[in-house]
């Protein structure tokens, strides 16, 4: 996620015109006016459009007012999740009363020179950069992660972006060197900002048609909450890139602030429902890994945070058990040093009739008292949080 440095550098407003843009392309499906374009001197190409005869929100139908909803929707996803979650995304003034564009003829695409009509209420488009992989090797190893999935998903329910559709996810590439990393940006979306409404219950289902939340992502959704909470000024403050765009009462500012305030206060309000359905999750054996992958369970361990994680690991114990003694090492150290000693204890009660790798870690703890039994712990005493009801 991106810090409060990077934050503040992508609230910076450059206004862009439609006068900067160069046609280059046709779009290439859509019934809504637009091209593909560039700017001079700069990399980099940008789908151009205006509302103009476009979809309709549950909130608003006015272009204007569906501009400022899919430029702060892209802007609130970056600032939660990251840049590589949405795709640059920003109001354009049409400045021009005509404007020679790319349109998509049978035999390829001509240019056309066009009469723009502008209004009050209808004097924005947007320009929105063009995702494109980064120049690598194909034969790198691919890598992707479902946390990023479960992100996407959870948020696009939180916003309240209803009408998502396969095309609105792209999927890039970045070059990380030894190995690609696959992410999943979304576009071409508009936030209903209505997500203060949804039960935790329905938010948890996410957005099927993204990535369906389970109970083991559940520490991943809590992490999001905690974030959106501490960013909140951040996220009001983007609201402010559009006040000067004329919109209809809808969409005012003091409006679209007031949603987000109450998103942010439903979403404290959620925080102990979450904690409880956490904490159930693990008594019901809900973050029980069904089949054994090499550090599944340090992965499963690092979405969660610590309090939980001698729950969950203990939960785990065979799929620990078939971890090597290196993965063992890095799994322990996931959690205190008072857990971690609790565990080893637990794990030796289980093998007292064989040696078990838990042993030499407790002798790491207890180097110079070897003949000496483990110490005499309290296996309810792990805080008041509920950790000692599993034992």
């Amino acid at each position: 996620m991106i810090n409060n440095e990077q934050i503040q550098d992508m609230l910076l407003t450059d206004e862009k015109k439609l006068s900067d843009f160069q046609s280059v392309f046709p779009k290439s499906e859509g019934k809504r006016w637009g091209f593909i374009g560039k700017i001079e001197k700069e990399e980099g190409m940008y789908l151009v459009k205006r509302e103009l005869g476009g979809y309709e929100t549950v909130t608003t139908a006015v272009e204007n007012d569906m501009i400022v909803l899919e430029c702060l929707s892209a802007t609130l996803i970056k600032l939660i999740l990251g840049s590589s979650f949405a795709a640059e995304t920003a109001p354009l003034r049409l400045d021009c009363e005509t404007f020679t564009r790319h349109i998509k003829t049978g035999e390829g695409s001509e240019l056309v020179t066009e009469t723009l009509p502008v209004g009050d209420f209808s004097n924005y488009g947007l320009f929105s950069k063009i995702l494109t992989s980064d120049s690598y090797q194909r034969n790198k190893k691919l890598i992707s992660d479902n946390d990023e999935l479960v992100k996407l998903s959870l948020i696009v329910c939180l916003l309240g972006i209803s009408d998502v559709k396969q095309e609105h996810l792209i999927c890039h590439y970045k070059d990380e060197g030894s190995y690609l990393k696959k992410h999943t940006a979304i576009i071409d979306c508009a936030a209903d900002l209505n997500g203060h409404n949804r039960s935790l219950d329905f938010i948890l289902t996410g957005n099927k048609k993204i990535y369906p939340i389970n109970p083991k992502d559940y520490g991943v959704v809590l992490k999001i909450f905690n974030r959106i909470i501490d960013i909140e000024f951040h996220l009001m403050h983007a609201v402010d890139r559009y006040k000067h765009i004329q919109v209809s009462e809808l969409c005012e500012n003091s409006v679209l602030k007031n949603k987000l305030h109450l998103l942010v206060s439903h979403i404290k309000n959620c925080l102990p429902q979450l904690e409880t359905k956490i904490q159930s999750a693990i008594l019901n054996g809900d973050l029980k890994l069904d089949q054994y992958v090499y550090l599944g369970l340090a992965r499963l361990l690092e979405r969660f945070p610590e309090k939980y994680r001698l729950q969950i690991l203990y939960s785990n114990i065979a799929i620990f058990k078939k971890e090597d003694e290196e993965a063992q090492e890095e799994i322990l150290k996931l959690l205190t040093v008072d857990e971690r000693e609790l565990f080893m204890h637990l794990n030796n009660k289980e093998n007292s009739s064989m040696p078990s790798i838990a042993e030499s870690h407790y002798s790491l703890f207890n180097s110079d008292k070897k003949d000496e039994k483990p110490p005499s712990l309290n296996l309810t005493a792990i805080t008041a949080n509920g950790r000692g009801q599993v034992f």
